[in-house]
């Protein structure tokens, strides 16, 4: 089978991370860009690393923003809109290596150790940048009403799983045919149906996390939103634009975004007025790349320097939830 499964995340920014990306209107705020990661790596922009994940260390005469957490919003995508999309990464250790490549000499590099924390640590954005913790998991084959149709011929006995139910011809979505034996997918690109669907995921979830059987018995519930906006800082600390914005920002969700408010809501926090204003904070230094004989600039490599580290703390402590299928 396979599974989402629910994190609880906590992170806290590295200090040139805030100050490179705090003025970026196209990353959530508190975030930095999303950095596109596949098989345990950051992808491929056709043989070249990005420079973003060259800049998680400094690598290559980049600018060492630390190993940041990225975040955008994906509310289109070809085979599914949703209103409250958001993708985020993660940089592990090695994260120019895929799974099957990281070495222990890859994995204990300083500048390729990541940002996850050490399991009880929690982060502080030097030492790393987010923990987690497992909250449980649901099988979609489960969710998607696979498990609930009978194998044909055999009307006491459901399919088991995807695998079974395709070996017998069943179909869950063809988008070339917008054809499917399922009815959970009816109308893919519709934002409303996929709102429907998102919140079947999460009650079926708090319904397995209620009825407590098997390993459920070990599951935990979603957190109470209103509870983590509560525990976690107003947006406007830890940003610049909701600290700048007259009608402040918002956190939002479980993966408590912030957002910018266009219209004055009680939802809404504002800095007050007598708050102190946002901290300047300084900008990583780049360093200049080598140079020729001739004077110009030496062609990148794969991985080169790291530039010095130089770290002031910014706090960032954000209960979150992503979803990894």
């Amino acid at each position: 089978m396979t599974y989402i499964w629910f994190y609880d995340i906590t992170i806290v920014q590295p200090y040139f991370a805030v100050s490179e990306y705090g003025t970026d209107g196209g990353v959530i705020p508190e975030y930095g860009a999303f950095v596109a990661m596949d098989n345990g790596m950051c992808t491929l922009r056709e043989t070249t690393i990005p420079e973003q994940c060259l800049q998680f260390s400094g690598l290559n005469y980049n600018p060492n923003l630390g190993p940041y957490v990225g975040g955008e919003p994906r509310k289109t995508h070809p085979k599914g809109n949703y209103a409250d999309n958001v993708w985020f990464s993660f940089p592990g250790p090695c994260f120019i290596k895929p799974f099957d490549q990281k070495s222990t000499t890859c994995r204990n590099d300083p500048a390729m150790k990541g940002g996850l924390c050490p399991k009880g640590v929690a982060p502080d954005g030097v030492t790393c940048t987010y923990s987690f913790d497992v909250l449980g998991y649901v099988s979609i084959d489960d969710l998607v009403g696979i498990t609930s149709l009978p194998v044909p011929g055999s009307p006491t006995q459901n399919f088991t799983d995807r695998v079974q139910f395709c070996k017998a011809g069943g179909i869950e979505y063809n988008f070339d045919t917008s054809f499917s034996n399922l009815t959970f997918w009816n109308d893919p690109l519709n934002v409303t149906a996929n709102a429907e669907r998102t919140k079947k995921m999460m009650t079926l979830y708090s319904d397995t996390v209620t009825a407590g059987k098997g390993v459920a018995a070990n599951f935990k519930p979603f957190p109470n939103v209103t509870d983590l906006t509560a525990a976690n800082p107003p947006c406007y600390v830890n940003n610049i634009l909701c600290s700048q914005n007259a009608l402040g920002c918002r956190r939002r969700l479980l993966a408590q975004v912030c957002e910018l408010c266009t219209v004055d809501s009680p939802e809404c926090v504002k800095k007050p007025s007598n708050a102190a204003p946002f901290p300047t904070l300084v900008k990583q230094f780049s360093p200049p790349r080598p140079t020729l004989a001739n004077g110009k600039p030496a062609p990148p490599g794969t991985v080169g320097a790291a530039s010095s580290t130089v770290v002031g703390v910014v706090t960032f402590v954000i209960m979150a939830l992503t979803i990894l299928v």
